[in-house]
């Protein structure tokens, strides 16, 4: 979305900071525990998607959910809004590649790492 934004009106942007809403939930979650207790579909969420990052998507699947609206439902549900309206194009040059054991040591290094505070020290322009 915030490229789409940029993409329309460019002077109004300096630099753009793409930040993984997934990684800001794990790093709450691995600070204070207690609120996968509190909120365990945010828990359950943020381990599904720190479990699928772990493993690269075989290319037969990767290409049978981007040809079809109903499996990017299915599949990607715990990561965007509405998956059966992405596009096939962008989400095969999105995910082409992606998946590493990684994904783990960011997980577990994600505890010592306070980015809510490192994003609002990002310095923005308001109109």
């Amino acid at each position: 979305m915030a490229a789409r934004v940029a993409a329309i009106d460019p002077g109004m942007f300096v630099r753009l900071v793409f930040v993984s809403g997934a990684l800001m939930r794990a790093s709450g979650l691995a600070q204070h525990p207690s609120r996968a207790i509190h909120e365990p579909r945010l828990g359950v969420l943020v381990a599904i998607q720190f479990l699928a990052g772990m493993f690269p998507i075989p290319r037969f699947l990767l290409h049978a959910v981007a040809r079809s609206p109903r499996l990017r439902a299915i599949t990607l549900w715990p990561f965007v809004a509405r998956p059966g309206e992405l596009s096939s194009r962008l989400l095969l040059q999105t995910l082409t590649e992606t998946g590493s054991r990684a994904v783990l040591r960011i997980l577990l290094s994600a505890k010592s790492i306070d980015y809510e505070r490192m994003i609002s020290a990002v310095p923005s322009r308001s109109t």
